[in-house]
Protein backbone atom coordinates (compact mmCIF):
# COMPACT_ATOMS: atom_id res chain seq x y z
CA UNK A 1 0.00 0.00 0.00
CA UNK A 2 2.88 2.78 0.81
CA UNK A 3 4.50 1.70 -2.35
CA UNK A 4 0.99 2.57 -4.09
CA UNK A 5 1.16 5.50 -2.58
CA UNK A 6 4.91 6.51 -3.09
CA UNK A 7 4.67 5.94 -6.83
CA UNK A 8 1.26 7.81 -7.01
CA UNK A 9 3.23 10.82 -5.97
CA UNK A 10 6.51 10.34 -8.25
CA UNK A 11 3.98 9.91 -11.12
CA UNK A 12 2.06 13.39 -10.31
CA UNK A 13 5.82 14.79 -10.00
CA UNK A 14 6.82 13.48 -13.26
CA UNK A 15 3.27 14.79 -14.95
CA UNK A 16 4.37 18.50 -13.80
CA UNK A 17 7.79 18.56 -14.90
CA UNK A 18 7.71 15.96 -17.68
CA UNK A 19 8.62 16.59 -21.57
CA UNK A 20 6.02 19.45 -22.40
CA UNK A 21 2.76 18.12 -23.89
CA UNK A 22 1.68 20.61 -26.75
CA UNK A 23 -1.38 22.28 -25.60
CA UNK A 24 -4.21 22.81 -28.40
CA UNK A 25 -4.30 25.60 -30.47
CA UNK A 26 -0.90 27.10 -28.33
CA UNK A 27 1.48 26.36 -30.83
CA UNK A 28 3.87 29.30 -32.79
CA UNK A 29 5.97 29.69 -34.96
CA UNK A 30 8.12 32.07 -36.50
CA UNK A 31 12.04 33.71 -37.08
CA UNK A 32 14.58 34.79 -34.73
CA UNK A 33 18.19 36.34 -35.25
CA UNK A 34 20.79 36.11 -32.63
CA UNK A 35 24.35 36.85 -31.49
CA UNK A 36 26.78 34.71 -28.59
CA UNK A 37 28.80 37.32 -26.73
CA UNK A 38 30.60 37.22 -23.71
CA UNK A 39 29.43 39.86 -21.47
CA UNK A 40 28.23 41.24 -17.76
CA UNK A 41 24.06 40.91 -18.06
CA UNK A 42 22.59 41.59 -14.57
CA UNK A 43 24.02 39.26 -12.36
CA UNK A 44 26.43 37.31 -14.76
CA UNK A 45 30.02 38.80 -15.38
CA UNK A 46 32.09 38.07 -18.14
CA UNK A 47 30.09 35.33 -18.94
CA UNK A 48 29.05 33.66 -22.76
CA UNK A 49 25.41 34.35 -23.53
CA UNK A 50 23.22 33.84 -26.40
CA UNK A 51 20.93 37.04 -27.65
CA UNK A 52 18.08 36.22 -29.17
CA UNK A 53 15.43 38.34 -30.79
CA UNK A 54 12.37 36.57 -31.95
CA UNK A 55 9.46 37.77 -34.70
CA UNK A 56 6.57 35.51 -34.54
CA UNK A 57 4.34 34.96 -37.66
CA UNK A 58 0.55 34.31 -37.55
CA UNK A 59 -0.73 32.00 -40.37
CA UNK A 60 1.63 33.26 -43.03
CA UNK A 61 1.01 37.35 -42.24
CA UNK A 62 3.95 39.23 -40.49
CA UNK A 63 3.66 40.00 -37.11
CA UNK A 64 4.83 43.09 -35.31
CA UNK A 65 5.40 41.50 -32.07
CA UNK A 66 8.96 40.84 -31.36
CA UNK A 67 10.47 39.32 -28.10
CA UNK A 68 13.82 39.89 -26.99
CA UNK A 69 16.07 38.16 -23.95
CA UNK A 70 19.57 36.98 -23.40
CA UNK A 71 20.21 33.88 -21.78
CA UNK A 72 23.40 32.30 -20.45
CA UNK A 73 24.63 29.03 -23.09
CA UNK A 74 24.15 26.83 -20.65
CA UNK A 75 20.64 27.15 -20.08
CA UNK A 76 20.22 26.29 -23.98
CA UNK A 77 20.28 22.17 -25.39
CA UNK A 78 21.86 21.56 -28.00
CA UNK A 79 23.83 24.70 -28.63
CA UNK A 80 27.75 24.07 -29.71
CA UNK A 81 28.35 27.87 -31.08
CA UNK A 82 30.21 30.18 -28.40
CA UNK A 83 31.87 33.71 -28.51
CA UNK A 84 34.88 33.79 -31.13
CA UNK A 85 33.01 30.95 -33.56
CA UNK A 86 34.29 31.85 -37.18
CA UNK A 87 32.81 30.43 -40.16
CA UNK A 88 29.32 29.06 -41.19
CA UNK A 89 27.81 26.51 -39.13
CA UNK A 90 23.86 24.68 -39.58
CA UNK A 91 22.36 24.84 -35.86
CA UNK A 92 19.13 23.05 -33.86
CA UNK A 93 19.09 23.82 -30.66
CA UNK A 94 16.07 24.59 -27.86
CA UNK A 95 15.23 26.12 -24.60
CA UNK A 96 12.88 23.98 -22.24
CA UNK A 97 10.60 25.35 -19.86
CA UNK A 98 7.81 24.27 -17.64
CA UNK A 99 5.69 26.57 -19.79
CA UNK A 100 6.65 25.24 -22.95
CA UNK A 101 9.74 24.34 -25.70
CA UNK A 102 10.82 26.53 -28.12
CA UNK A 103 13.16 24.82 -30.87
CA UNK A 104 15.60 26.33 -33.00
CA UNK A 105 17.22 25.92 -36.57
CA UNK A 106 19.07 28.04 -38.75
CA UNK A 107 22.67 28.69 -39.29
CA UNK A 108 25.68 30.94 -37.51
CA UNK A 109 28.02 32.87 -39.28
CA UNK A 110 30.46 33.36 -37.14
CA UNK A 111 28.88 34.77 -33.83
CA UNK A 112 25.66 35.86 -35.58
CA UNK A 113 22.77 33.82 -36.06
CA UNK A 114 19.61 33.48 -37.50
CA UNK A 115 16.47 31.02 -38.89
CA UNK A 116 13.26 29.67 -37.73
CA UNK A 117 11.91 28.94 -34.49
CA UNK A 118 8.77 27.00 -33.01
CA UNK A 119 7.04 27.16 -29.90
CA UNK A 120 4.76 24.83 -28.40
CA UNK A 121 3.38 25.43 -25.00
CA UNK A 122 3.06 22.66 -22.14
CA UNK A 123 -0.81 21.89 -21.77
CA UNK A 124 -0.24 20.77 -18.09
CA UNK A 125 1.01 24.20 -17.51
CA UNK A 126 -1.50 25.93 -19.24
CA UNK A 127 -4.27 23.96 -16.36
CA UNK A 128 -1.91 24.71 -13.90
CA UNK A 129 -1.88 28.64 -14.80
CA UNK A 130 -5.84 28.15 -15.01
CA UNK A 131 -5.44 26.86 -11.45
CA UNK A 132 -4.01 29.98 -9.97
CA UNK A 133 -6.05 32.39 -11.72
CA UNK A 134 -4.34 33.00 -15.37
CA UNK A 135 -6.88 31.61 -17.46
CA UNK A 136 -7.11 32.30 -21.52
CA UNK A 137 -3.57 32.89 -21.54
CA UNK A 138 -2.66 33.64 -25.33
CA UNK A 139 0.22 32.32 -26.81
CA UNK A 140 2.38 35.47 -27.40
CA UNK A 141 2.46 35.61 -23.55
CA UNK A 142 3.02 31.72 -22.98
CA UNK A 143 6.03 32.19 -25.20
CA UNK A 144 7.07 34.88 -22.42
CA UNK A 145 6.78 32.99 -19.73
CA UNK A 146 8.71 30.46 -20.88
CA UNK A 147 11.43 32.47 -22.27
CA UNK A 148 11.74 34.06 -18.75
CA UNK A 149 11.10 30.54 -17.20
CA UNK A 150 8.24 31.91 -15.21
CA UNK A 151 7.11 28.35 -13.10
CA UNK A 152 4.54 27.64 -11.15
CA UNK A 153 6.85 27.30 -8.16
CA UNK A 154 8.13 30.62 -8.98
CA UNK A 155 4.24 31.72 -8.91
CA UNK A 156 3.31 29.95 -5.45
CA UNK A 157 7.11 31.48 -4.16
CA UNK A 158 5.92 34.61 -4.75
CA UNK A 159 2.37 34.45 -3.09
CA UNK A 160 3.93 33.17 0.04
CA UNK A 161 6.19 36.51 0.03
CA UNK A 162 2.83 38.28 0.11
CA UNK A 163 2.05 38.97 -3.79
CA UNK A 164 -0.92 36.90 -4.56
CA UNK A 165 -2.41 39.21 -6.91
CA UNK A 166 -0.25 40.15 -9.59
CA UNK A 167 -1.67 40.29 -12.83
CA UNK A 168 -0.37 38.14 -15.80
CA UNK A 169 1.25 41.07 -17.64
CA UNK A 170 2.88 42.25 -13.94
CA UNK A 171 4.16 38.54 -13.15
CA UNK A 172 5.54 38.46 -16.93
CA UNK A 173 7.24 42.02 -15.62
CA UNK A 174 8.52 40.69 -12.72
CA UNK A 175 10.46 37.46 -14.62
CA UNK A 176 11.67 39.81 -17.43
CA UNK A 177 13.48 42.30 -14.70
CA UNK A 178 14.42 39.54 -12.85
CA UNK A 179 12.01 40.19 -9.56
CA UNK A 180 13.01 36.89 -8.09
CA UNK A 181 11.61 35.74 -4.69
CA UNK A 182 15.01 35.33 -3.41
CA UNK A 183 15.65 39.23 -4.38
CA UNK A 184 12.44 40.07 -2.77
CA UNK A 185 13.65 37.86 0.40
CA UNK A 186 17.10 39.88 0.90
CA UNK A 187 15.53 43.18 0.49
CA UNK A 188 12.99 42.04 3.09
CA UNK A 189 15.98 41.35 5.12
CA UNK A 190 17.40 44.56 4.79
CA UNK A 191 14.61 46.41 6.23
CA UNK A 192 12.17 46.79 2.77
CA UNK A 193 9.32 44.71 3.74
CA UNK A 194 6.11 45.99 1.89
CA UNK A 195 7.74 46.92 -1.56
CA UNK A 196 4.62 47.17 -3.63
CA UNK A 197 5.12 45.16 -7.30
CA UNK A 198 5.85 48.30 -8.92
CA UNK A 199 8.33 49.45 -6.81
CA UNK A 200 10.58 46.37 -6.76
CA UNK A 201 10.70 46.55 -10.74
CA UNK A 202 11.81 49.81 -10.62
CA UNK A 203 14.49 48.77 -7.91
CA UNK A 204 15.48 46.18 -10.36
CA UNK A 205 15.58 48.19 -13.69
CA UNK A 206 17.48 50.77 -11.50
CA UNK A 207 19.95 48.54 -10.04
CA UNK A 208 18.98 48.98 -6.10
CA UNK A 209 20.60 45.82 -4.71
CA UNK A 210 20.73 43.95 -1.84
CA UNK A 211 24.01 44.58 -1.71
CA UNK A 212 24.05 48.45 -3.04
CA UNK A 213 22.18 49.09 -0.08
CA UNK A 214 24.29 47.57 2.27
CA UNK A 215 26.92 49.17 1.27
CA UNK A 216 25.65 52.65 1.53
CA UNK A 217 24.38 51.30 5.33
CA UNK A 218 27.92 50.74 5.83
CA UNK A 219 29.23 54.37 4.64
CA UNK A 220 26.59 55.69 6.73
CA UNK A 221 23.20 56.04 4.77
CA UNK A 222 20.95 53.65 6.75
CA UNK A 223 16.98 53.47 6.65
CA UNK A 224 17.30 55.07 3.26
CA UNK A 225 13.32 55.42 1.51
CA UNK A 226 13.19 53.57 -1.66
CA UNK A 227 12.67 56.68 -3.05
CA UNK A 228 15.84 57.78 -2.12
CA UNK A 229 17.45 54.63 -3.14
CA UNK A 230 15.88 54.54 -6.68
CA UNK A 231 16.93 58.28 -7.05
CA UNK A 232 20.62 57.71 -6.06
CA UNK A 233 21.01 54.74 -8.14
CA UNK A 234 19.36 56.52 -11.20
CA UNK A 235 21.92 59.97 -11.19
CA UNK A 236 24.78 57.69 -10.57
CA UNK A 237 25.09 58.14 -6.37
CA UNK A 238 27.63 55.13 -6.45
CA UNK A 239 29.36 53.80 -3.36
CA UNK A 240 33.07 54.97 -5.05
CA UNK A 241 31.50 58.73 -5.46
CA UNK A 242 30.09 58.81 -1.31
CA UNK A 243 33.82 58.07 -0.46
CA UNK A 244 35.26 60.58 -2.97
CA UNK A 245 32.62 63.42 -1.35
CA UNK A 246 34.03 62.53 1.96
CA UNK A 247 37.72 63.87 0.50
CA UNK A 248 36.20 67.27 -0.36
CA UNK A 249 36.04 68.91 3.14
CA UNK A 250 32.55 69.89 2.63
CA UNK A 251 31.04 67.33 5.60
CA UNK A 252 28.70 64.96 5.55
CA UNK A 253 26.10 64.95 2.81
CA UNK A 254 22.32 64.11 2.93
CA UNK A 255 21.04 61.44 0.35
CA UNK A 256 19.64 64.35 -1.57
CA UNK A 257 22.36 66.41 -1.68
CA UNK A 258 24.74 63.72 -3.18
CA UNK A 259 22.16 63.07 -5.91
CA UNK A 260 21.74 67.07 -6.46
CA UNK A 261 25.84 67.29 -6.88
CA UNK A 262 25.46 64.56 -9.59
CA UNK A 263 22.55 65.83 -11.39
CA UNK A 264 24.27 69.33 -11.87
CA UNK A 265 27.92 67.93 -12.03
CA UNK A 266 29.47 69.28 -8.76
CA UNK A 267 32.71 67.50 -8.65
CA UNK A 268 35.69 67.40 -7.14
CA UNK A 269 37.25 69.06 -10.44
CA UNK A 270 34.85 72.00 -10.46
CA UNK A 271 35.37 72.28 -6.20
CA UNK A 272 38.90 72.39 -7.06
CA UNK A 273 38.40 74.98 -9.38
CA UNK A 274 37.03 76.94 -7.15
CA UNK A 275 39.29 76.28 -4.39
CA UNK A 276 41.83 77.84 -6.77
CA UNK A 277 40.13 81.17 -6.65
CA UNK A 278 40.95 81.56 -3.17
CA UNK A 279 37.26 80.23 -1.37
CA UNK A 280 38.61 77.18 0.81
CA UNK A 281 35.48 77.16 2.39
CA UNK A 282 32.47 76.05 0.32
CA UNK A 283 29.30 73.68 1.45
CA UNK A 284 27.64 71.03 -0.41
CA UNK A 285 24.60 73.29 -0.94
CA UNK A 286 26.77 76.35 -2.47
CA UNK A 287 28.37 74.02 -5.08
CA UNK A 288 25.05 72.97 -6.19
CA UNK A 289 23.84 76.78 -6.11
CA UNK A 290 26.67 77.25 -8.19
CA UNK A 291 26.30 74.75 -10.74
CA UNK A 292 22.60 75.02 -11.01
CA UNK A 293 22.87 79.38 -11.85
CA UNK A 294 26.25 79.09 -13.88
CA UNK A 295 28.68 80.30 -11.34
CA UNK A 296 31.96 79.32 -13.03
CA UNK A 297 35.67 79.96 -12.69
CA UNK A 298 35.83 81.82 -15.70
CA UNK A 299 32.75 84.17 -14.75
CA UNK A 300 34.28 84.40 -10.88
CA UNK A 301 37.74 85.80 -12.59
CA UNK A 302 35.88 88.29 -15.12
CA UNK A 303 33.85 89.43 -12.02
CA UNK A 304 37.15 89.92 -10.34
CA UNK A 305 39.03 91.46 -13.62
CA UNK A 306 36.49 94.46 -13.30
CA UNK A 307 37.88 95.40 -9.56
CA UNK A 308 35.35 92.97 -7.43
CA UNK A 309 37.93 90.93 -5.15
CA UNK A 310 36.53 87.49 -4.10
CA UNK A 311 32.60 88.57 -3.93
CA UNK A 312 30.90 85.57 -1.50
CA UNK A 313 29.59 82.71 -2.92
CA UNK A 314 25.64 83.88 -1.57
CA UNK A 315 26.75 86.75 -3.56
CA UNK A 316 27.83 85.23 -6.68
CA UNK A 317 24.81 83.38 -6.89
CA UNK A 318 22.32 86.10 -6.26
CA UNK A 319 24.54 87.91 -9.22
CA UNK A 320 23.70 85.63 -11.75
CA UNK A 321 20.26 84.54 -10.82
CA UNK A 322 19.39 88.25 -11.67
CA UNK A 323 21.56 88.90 -14.27
CA UNK A 324 24.61 90.46 -13.28
CA UNK A 325 26.87 89.90 -16.27
CA UNK A 326 30.55 90.84 -16.71
CA UNK A 327 29.10 92.73 -19.97
CA UNK A 328 26.38 94.51 -17.92
CA UNK A 329 28.79 95.79 -15.52
CA UNK A 330 30.72 97.15 -18.32
CA UNK A 331 28.23 98.72 -20.34
CA UNK A 332 26.85 100.91 -17.40
CA UNK A 333 30.49 101.77 -16.56
CA UNK A 334 30.97 103.08 -20.13
CA UNK A 335 27.64 104.91 -19.17
CA UNK A 336 29.48 106.19 -16.06
CA UNK A 337 28.78 104.01 -13.21
CA UNK A 338 31.70 102.89 -12.48
CA UNK A 339 32.29 100.51 -9.06
CA UNK A 340 29.20 100.10 -8.55
CA UNK A 341 28.42 98.09 -5.11
CA UNK A 342 27.48 94.43 -6.10
CA UNK A 343 24.27 95.16 -3.97
CA UNK A 344 22.96 98.28 -6.23
CA UNK A 345 24.13 95.88 -9.77
CA UNK A 346 21.45 93.39 -8.33
CA UNK A 347 18.91 95.91 -7.65
CA UNK A 348 19.41 97.33 -10.91
CA UNK A 349 18.97 94.20 -12.16
CA UNK A 350 15.84 93.21 -10.53
CA UNK A 351 14.24 96.75 -11.39
CA UNK A 352 15.02 96.54 -14.91
CA UNK A 353 17.65 99.30 -14.99
CA UNK A 354 19.15 98.13 -18.45
CA UNK A 355 21.81 100.10 -20.52
CA UNK A 356 18.88 101.07 -22.72
CA UNK A 357 16.87 102.95 -20.36
CA UNK A 358 19.81 104.45 -18.47
CA UNK A 359 20.71 106.59 -21.90
CA UNK A 360 17.11 107.45 -22.60
CA UNK A 361 17.32 108.62 -18.87
CA UNK A 362 20.40 110.90 -19.87
CA UNK A 363 19.31 112.06 -23.34
CA UNK A 364 16.05 113.17 -21.71
CA UNK A 365 18.39 115.72 -20.08
CA UNK A 366 19.47 113.56 -16.83
CA UNK A 367 22.87 112.80 -17.54
CA UNK A 368 23.98 112.44 -13.78
CA UNK A 369 20.69 110.43 -12.34
CA UNK A 370 21.83 108.48 -9.44
CA UNK A 371 22.03 105.13 -9.38
CA UNK A 372 19.16 105.27 -6.33
CA UNK A 373 17.54 107.87 -8.71
CA UNK A 374 16.88 105.11 -11.54
CA UNK A 375 16.42 102.09 -9.36
CA UNK A 376 13.20 104.58 -7.98
CA UNK A 377 11.96 105.69 -11.21
CA UNK A 378 11.94 102.10 -12.42
CA UNK A 379 10.09 101.40 -9.44
CA UNK A 380 7.69 103.91 -10.06
CA UNK A 381 6.99 102.85 -14.12
CA UNK A 382 8.41 106.50 -15.00
CA UNK A 383 9.67 106.71 -18.31
CA UNK A 384 12.13 109.06 -20.05
CA UNK A 385 9.90 110.86 -21.69
CA UNK A 386 7.54 111.10 -18.51
CA UNK A 387 10.18 112.32 -16.70
CA UNK A 388 10.91 114.61 -19.37
CA UNK A 389 7.42 116.01 -19.27
CA UNK A 390 7.40 116.36 -15.56
CA UNK A 391 10.34 118.76 -15.91
CA UNK A 392 8.55 120.65 -18.16
CA UNK A 393 6.07 121.38 -16.27
CA UNK A 394 8.03 122.65 -13.53
CA UNK A 395 9.61 125.52 -15.51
Amino acid sequence: MIMKQLSAVLLFSLIGFAAAVPAAGQTMEGVWIGEVKTFDFDDDYNTSHLWVNMRPSNQGRSSHSQFGFTLRLDEVDGLHVGPGHIGETPVEFALNRQAGNVTFQGRFKNEAGSGDFTFDANATYVSQLGDLGYRDVDSKKLLVLALHDVTTDFIEELRTLGYANLSLDKLMAFAIHRVTPSYIRELQAAGYQHLDEDKLIVFRIHGVTPEYIETMAALGYDGLSSDELVSMRIHGVTPAFVEEARTWGIGRLSADKLVSLRIHGADADFLRSIKDLGYSHVSGDQMVSMRIHGVTPSYIAEIEALGYSRPSIDKLVSMRIHGVTPEFVREIGELGYKNVPLDDLVSMRIHGVRPSYIRQIHEAGFPNASIDRLIELRIHGISADELAAMQEMDR
